[in-house]
């Protein structure tokens, strides 16, 4: 039998919406592709968004194009951060950012009325193809370490050691399965050069990977080039702590199987993920750990 059809709403309105999306060549910014994206945009309605392949428009350019698709709430602001073609888009202040190789760590700082602890985004975009496996072991090395050396206190800026961390983009998984287990698992490959192996999920040992399968099928690839001598396969994956981020509502779209109800109620056309990239858009929502609240004394009238 058919799955369930996953709805594109969040389980709790106070749910963070991350966005994850290899726009493929300025494909954001393109006018013969754009009206896909904001009607995506549009329907999907993230908090964060975590683009790559977008090398060409500035910080400003993306954030004055996310007002003009998604106008900010009131107390809300967009705001970015770009290494390279990586590009990290909030409603919410980036209060640190760094580039570690080719790829963007940001933290992001919620509203007052969030009572939960600041986000650390990883936004990556690995080298390509069987031909980028030393370098993505080595840029996924960097990634892990980097995050192990923030939980050690060390490293581009000082972090509360209990955020949750979110790695997150196109990790060009066509290699080594050493590639997602050092950034899931903290199994470093190269431990002479990047240190020692470590849980990234703190006490619960590994990152999860989230399943993000498709609205309305089985399917769970993330790039799709029909009429290519590869087959649809994983690329993209959103991996988080789940000490602190619980995953709620995920899914990944892919336009070309929804039926014409479910394009229509949500104000898509059959082709746009098509139009939009080779690799898909993927959605996670995450409900937060809150952060206790301190009560130095009580007063009794």
């Amino acid at each position: 039998s058919a799955p369930a059809v996953t709805s594109f709403s969040k389980v709790n309105a106070s749910d963070v919406r991350l966005l994850v999306h290899n726009v493929l060549g300025n494909g954001l910014v393109n006018p013969g592709r754009q009206p896909a994206f904001i009607r995506a945009l549009q329907a999907l309605d993230p908090d964060i968004a975590c683009f790559t392949e977008l090398s060409s428009p500035t910080t400003t350019d993306v954030v004055n194009l996310m007002e003009s698709i998604l106008p900010a709430g009131p107390g809300e602001a967009w705001n970015a951060q770009k290494n390279g073609d990586a590009i990290t888009v909030s409603l919410w202040p980036i209060v640190n950012f760094a580039n570690v190789d080719g790829n963007l760590l940001c933290e992001i700082d919620p509203p007052a009325d969030r009572s939960f602890r600041n986000l650390i985004i990883f936004n990556a975009h690995t080298p390509c193809c069987s031909g980028g496996n030393a370098g993505r072991d080595v840029e996924h090395d960097r990634i892990s370490s980097t995050w192990r050396n923030l939980l050690n206190g060390v490293g581009p800026f000082t972090i509360d050691v209990t955020a949750p961390v979110f790695m997150v983009g196109d990790f060009n998984m066509v290699g080594f399965v050493r590639q997602l287990e050092t950034l899931r698992d903290g199994t470093i490959i190269d431990n002479g050069t990047f240190g020692a192996n470590f849980s990234p999920g703190r006490t619960n040992g590994s990152l999860v990977s989230a399943p993000v399968r498709h609205t309305h099928t089985r399917a769970t690839y993330s790039w799709r080039t029909d009429g290519s001598s590869f087959s649809a396969g994983k690329l993209d994956y959103i991996l988080f702590s789940d000490d602190e981020a619980t995953l709620q509502r995920n899914f990944t779209l892919w336009t070309p199987d929804m039926d014409s109800g479910s394009l229509t109620a949500a104000g898509l056309l059959s082709g746009d993920s098509t139009t939009m990239s080779d690799h898909l858009v993927m959605i996670a929502d995450f409900s937060m750990s809150l952060v206790p609240v301190e009560i130095s004394h009580f007063e009794i009238d």
